[in-house]
């Protein structure tokens, strides 16, 4: 994440250090660049699904957490949801576990700070 990236978060967020945390890894910081290149979420979810079938749980995960990250962009707290529920059926630890359980917790919120983090990002970018 750059510097003029992370200051808005750390803004956004309003001291909340573990808001930022959580936002700093689920944050895309090109989405409109990495999105296509990810094949979008139907995509993702497509390669999740064939990691699991061929019993590559981690692999899964990390494409289910992708999705999420596509959900947090487009503003869609059930894909967020539900993406990381899948993210922890395919390949659950406690550390992850407690990841998502910290988001979705907070989701609302965590939503928002998102919203206005890339409506300020486009506009910085233009």
């Amino acid at each position: 994440m750059n510097g003029s990236s992370w200051n808005l978060l750390r803004k956004l967020c309003d001291g909340d250090e573990n808001m930022e945390r959580l936002l700093s890894y689920f944050i895309l910081l090109e989405p409109k660049r990495q999105i296509p290149q990810l094949s979008g979420l139907d995509g993702l979810v497509i390669q999740a699904e064939t990691a699991l079938r061929r019993g590559y749980g981690m692999r899964a995960r990390v494409y289910f957490e992708t999705a999420a990250k596509v959900g947090i962009y487009e503003g869609d707290e059930k894909t967020v949801q539900k993406m990381l529920t899948r993210a922890h059926e395919a390949f659950a630890d406690a550390n992850s576990n407690s990841t998502y359980q910290e988001i979705l917790s907070q989701l609302p919120r965590l939503m928002n700070i998102a919203k206005s983090f890339y409506s300020q990002q486009i506009v910085s970018e233009t």
